[in-house]
C-alpha cells in the first residue's frame, strides 16, 4: 500500500546536520560510536522566557520534520546532537512515526492537528496553563501499531474530566492567595467528547487524515 508523505521534499529547505547517539555499550562497555545523518528538513523553533530565583532564562526549542526514516539501523532515536541554522543543540525527543506495516512516515500530524484543535477551542480547563501546555502532548509510541493518543501528564487531570459538573472557571479569577488567573471560556469535563463518536466534531480527525493524504501524496 502507498501511505501518504505528510512532509513533502518541496517543503523541506533548511540543512540539519544530525549526531544521532545509539542506545547501548560496545562489548569493551564503551558508548556505541554515534550516527552522523546530513538532510534538509522543514525546521520550526520557539523561544519562551522563564524567570528563575536567580536570573532570567531563554528557552529555545525547536522541530525538525524530516521525510522517510533517517536512520533506518536505529529503531528510536533518542539522543544526539543537531547543527541548524548556525547553532548546535541537543535533541531532546526523537520520533518515528510509523505506517502500520511499519514503515516510517508523519502520519502523526493528524494527531497533532487534533491536538492543535483542542487547545485553540479553549474547552480545557485552564489554571496555569499546563493543562493544556507542556502537560499535554502526542503519545506516538504506538505509532507503528496505527495508534496515537492525546495524553495529559497531571495528576489532576481524570478527577476534572471524569466530573463535568464541576463549576469550572470560564473567564479571570482569583485564587485564595490573590494569585489572577484567566479561564478557559469553553471550559468544562470530558473535554474530547465533541470529537470523539457522536461528537459535534466526530469526523474532524477522519477528515483531516483524508486531506493530508490526498493532498500530500498527489492522489
Amino acid at each position: 500500500m502507498r501511505y501518504p508523505c505528510l512532509v513533502p521534499k518541496r517543503l523541506c529547505k533548511t540543512k540539519i546536520c544530525l549526531e544521532i547517539e545509539p542506545e547501548g555499550l560496545t562489548e569493551y562497555g564503551e558508548p556505541l560510536p554515534s550516527v552522523a545523518v546530513e538532510r534538509l528538513c522543514n525546521y520550526q523553533d520557539s523561544a519562551k522566557t522563564v524567570f528563575t530565583a536567580d536570573k532570567k532564562q531563554v528557552q529555545i526549542s525547536g522541530t525538525a520534520l524530516i521525510p522517510g526514516d533517517i536512520c533506518p539501523e536505529l529503531a528510536v532515536i533518542s539522543g544526539g546532537k543537531a547543527q541548524v541554522l548556525g547553532m548546535e543543540r541537543r535533541i531532546f525527543v526523537g520520533r518515528k512515526a510509523r505506517n502500520p506495516d511499519g514503515s516510517v512516515n508523519y502520519t502523526v500530524q493528524t494527531a497533532e492537528s487534533l491536538h492543535k484543535e483542542i487547545v485553540q477551542a479553549q474547552v480545557v480547563p485552564r489554571k496555569d496553563g499546563a493543562l493544556q501546555g507542556e502537560k499535554f502532548f502526542v503519545d506516538a509510541s504506538e505509532a507503528a501499531q496505527g495508534r496515537v493518543t492525546l495524553v495529559h501528564d497531571t495528576r489532576y487531570a481524570r478527577r476534572l474530566y471524569y466530573h463535568p459538573e464541576y463549576q469550572f472557571h470560564t473567564g479571570s479569577w482569583t485564587d485564595e492567595k490573590g494569585k489572577t488567573h484567566d479561564g478557559n471560556p469553553n471550559a468544562k469535563g470530558k473535554w474530547f467528547g465533541d470529537w470523539q463518536a457522536g461528537g459535534s466534531k466526530a469526523e474532524f480527525a477522519p477528515d483531516a487524515f483524508r486531506e493530508f493524504y490526498r493532498r500530500l501524496s498527489g492522489l
